[in-house]
């Protein structure tokens, strides 16, 4: 069926926000290769924690990305997984291969093969005095810019897919109205990169060249050298991201959510729990920040602010404990000045002397 004028309107914001997305992670990319010391095997490495196993999860992804100084507020295992699909296997399992396709650019072949002959065993000290492995912390950053950027596009690309399933657009549809410039869209199979800029850029005026070459290599994840319709439901419907959301929320049951990889493979050992023995894939070990003490909050009688455990409530609220920061100014003002000339009293006695 033919588009109305909403649903266009629709599908093309769509195609444009994969367009600039994929400007942005591309240029993204090229920071990275461009890093002297970037290895897309030791990062690899790196992001598989220890012991190694081959292949990289959601749950590696988010707990590296939690470690860094420059990371995304409030990130969720599930931003993580809204990205990690069309990289990793039916498996949920990001492979050698899918990691280069997701950090290696697509649009300089020089610099790809630069980064892939790249040696490891450079001038690097020991693992234990870089708290990412043999990663600087520019290089460090910028993998972790690139990853957020594809957290960005996922979050975008989630709310337009809302939207054209309101407008009940179907992917058919949309495979139909890029077809536009072809005479037989059911004949040929897919739509060239050529047609797709005389449509969008030419005929419509939405794109520009450089957009619709980077829609292009965002869609196009075949082999066919087009982008047939199974690239265009790929992208409308990704293909395991409801499984991969179910496998990283949080069990209803309270218990932790370490789903076993479906390989049977859980490189970071087994843990037991509940009395039929389920099994789940053990987490990566703390951060030395978590193991930070944490700072208890107590409330004293009446409408006091929270004060921290580890200083001693004053006696007497004076000018003195304000510029120490133990109380606020907005609670001084609640209580009456005590004089200094006053005899020490008995807690009990003291806050009735200090109630207004």
């Amino acid at each position: 069926r033919q588009l109305s004028v909403p649903s266009r309107s629709a599908v093309l914001e769509f195609l444009k926000v994969v367009a600039d997305g994929e400007i942005t992670c591309e240029r993204s990319r090229q920071c990275l290769c461009e890093a002297p010391d970037f290895t897309p095997h030791e990062f690899f490495r790196v992001l598989q924690g220890h012991p190694a196993k081959g292949f990289v999860t959601v749950r590696d992804v988010h707990s590296w990305l939690s470690d860094q100084p420059h990371r995304l507020p409030r990130m969720l295992n599930e931003d993580v997984a809204s990205f990690f699909v069309p990289y990793a296997t039916s498996g949920g399992e990001m492979r050698y291969e899918g990691f280069l396709k997701m950090v290696l650019p697509r649009d300089d072949p020089a610099l790809r093969e630069v980064s892939l002959n790249r040696n490891a065993t450079g001038h690097w000290v020991h693992a234990r005095d870089h708290p990412n492995g043999f990663i600087s912390a520019e290089t460090a950053y910028r993998l972790c810019r690139l990853l957020e950027e594809e957290i960005e596009l996922a979050r975008h690309l989630h709310f337009h897919r809302r939207s054209l399933i309101e407008q009940g657009v179907a992917p058919r549809d949309v495979f139909t109205f890029l077809g536009y410039e072809k005479s037989s869209v059911s004949s040929i199979g897919y739509i060239s990169q050529t047609e797709l800029r005389l449509l969008l850029a030419d005929r419509l005026g939405e794109f520009t060249c450089q957009q619709c070459e980077a829609l292009f290599r965002r869609s196009s994840v075949s082999s066919s050298g087009g982008l047939t319709y199974e690239d265009i439901v790929h992208l409308l419907q990704p293909q395991g991201l409801e499984d991969h959301l179910r496998a990283v929320s949080p069990s209803a049951k309270g218990r932790p959510d370490y789903p076993l990889s479906p390989s049977g493979r859980t490189a970071r050992g087994v843990l037991e729990f509940g009395s039929q023995g389920e099994q789940f894939a053990a987490a990566r070990p703390l951060s030395p920040r978590s193991l930070a003490p944490t700072v208890g909050l107590t409330y004293l009688p009446g409408s006091l602010s929270p004060i921290r455990t580890f200083q001693p409530a004053p006696l007497r609220h004076s000018i003195d404990a304000v510029s120490q920061e133990i109380i606020s100014p907005r609670t001084m003002s609640s209580y009456r000045p005590v004089s200094p000339r006053m005899r020490p009293l008995s807690p009990h006695a003291e806050l009735r002397a200090l109630s207004p």
